[in-house]
């Protein structure tokens, strides 16, 4: 009885937040907020389950929003994903082009001078140059996080009385580690080695040592300077929070990242310097992201939604949450002489109301990573395969590939060509 009361539960939720976002949508005065973070590390935030960094304002945010938990990005290969969506023809010359003719701002904000180039046909753009620091600074205002989203807010105050389309690029944690000394010392213990002390990001590669070599306190040392940074993050974001709560509009506001980075996983911490090395690196510290959804007058708080979806996923969401027709065949980001069929994304809408359970099947990354709900299929460039079960191998440390060799003589054609277990 007591499990029926809870799906009862659910699903009046559910038809609540449909019913609300039915009213929003046939009474357009819709903006949204499109924030991507790159190198957010899916394992080191609240919401997500880590207990030992202090993340109360992406906590709060999870509790007023819809928070994905199978969330994958696409791509590694060399170059931005935030710069690859801004010259697809489709997100500008359909999404962006069809804003604009329906009298909706477009605003692009971004530290990455690519990205700034490539995001002509936003209506206005900004880019915030990140400094070159050898060491922290020494207050929070002055880090490029507090700096990037106070401006944020002010273009989005700017606004306030029109509709607008905000897209906010930080590639900050991929470029530079300003923290102060103290967000450096926050998660030290007395018997802890230093914490990593440079402005610049580290990397330390160990997958080329024996075991008995790798220094753990070299890893220690960035794990916990990477961790100041989260909480600097996350206090860099209560203000964008708060005008969100104070401002009574329809403003939709997505926070998801980029890529990921490791943390001593897989003999690897840091941000790598290789593009080549970080495209064959496929395992979930870089692929599985974190991704909010927050709806206006916090409909939907609370949820969790297991939908695998992808980052093709998102201006999906944007144009049916304006109402702009930016992908007429359903399948945003695949081009039309694109050889083989991908599968299709749909707007994340339908499953932050509760209407559908799932997005896509499967997912590809660079032809060498299949994700499924329940595998991750990994192939290097000898054809040799690695299979991991999913959700419980959270971080891929058990290769099952030789005892489930079924599994991947089903899941091996999808990544084309052919696998090897031994």
């Amino acid at each position: 009885m007591c499990s029926s009361g809870k799906r009862l539960f659910a699903r009046e939720k559910h038809d609540a937040v449909s019913g609300h976002l039915r009213y929003i949508m046939e009474n357009p005065k819709n903006s949204a907020i499109w924030l991507t973070v790159d190198r957010l590390h899916i394992g080191f935030l609240g919401p997500y389950g880590n207990a030992w960094i202090e993340t109360p304002t992406l906590n709060a945010l999870a509790s007023r929003a819809v928070v994905f938990d199978r969330f994958y990005v696409s791509s590694l290969k060399e170059g931005s994903a935030a710069r690859t969506f801004a010259v697809q023809p489709d997100f500008r010359l359909g999404f962006l082009e069809g804003l604009h003719e329906s009298g909706v701002s477009t605003l692009l904000l971004t530290d990455d001078p690519e990205l700034f180039q490539a995001g002509d046909l936003f209506g206005e753009r900004f880019l915030i140059d990140i400094p070159e620091r050898v060491h922290p600074v020494r207050d929070r205002e002055q880090t490029h996080f507090f700096r990037m989203i106070a401006e944020l807010v002010a273009l989005a105050e700017r606004h306030e009385n029109n509709r607008f389309f905000l897209w906010t690029h930080l590639s900050g944690l991929g470029k530079t580690w300003d923290c102060p000394p103290a967000y450096r010392e926050r998660y030290r213990e007395e018997d802890d080695p230093a914490p990593h002390g440079g402005a610049t990001p580290p990397f330390l590669d160990c997958r080329r040592l024996r075991e008995e070599e790798v220094d753990p306190d070299e890893i220690q040392s960035i794990v916990e300077t990477y961790a100041g940074m989260i909480s600097l993050f996350d206090e860099s974001l209560g203000g964008l929070l708060e005008s969100l709560e104070e401002k009574e509009r329809k403003t939709l506001f997505l926070l998801h990242s980029m890529r990921g980075i490791p943390m001593g996983e897989h003999r690897v911490a840091g941000s790598f310097a290789d593009p080549q090395e970080e495209a064959s690196h496929g395992y979930s510290e870089m692929t599985h992201l974190p991704l909010f959804l927050r709806l206006p007058d916090t409909a939907g708080s609370a949820c969790r939604s297991s939908a695998l979806a992808c980052l093709d996923a998102i201006p999906a969401t944007l144009s049916e949450w304006f109402q702009v027709d930016g992908y007429p065949d359903g399948n945003p980001g695949v081009l039309p002489h694109a050889e083989q069929p991908a599968p299709r994304f749909q707007s994340l809408l339908p499953v932050a109301s509760g209407e559908k359970e799932m997005l896509c099947d499967a997912l590809s990354i660079d032809e060498t990573v299949l994700v499924t709900p329940d595998w991750l299929l990994c192939r290097g460039a000898s054809d040799a395969v690695e299979l991991y079960k999913k959700p419980d191998d959270r971080w891929e440390v058990n290769d099952v590939a030789r005892r489930c060799r079924e599994i991947v003589e089903e899941l091996s054609p999808l990544l084309g060509g052919s696998s090897k277990t031994d």
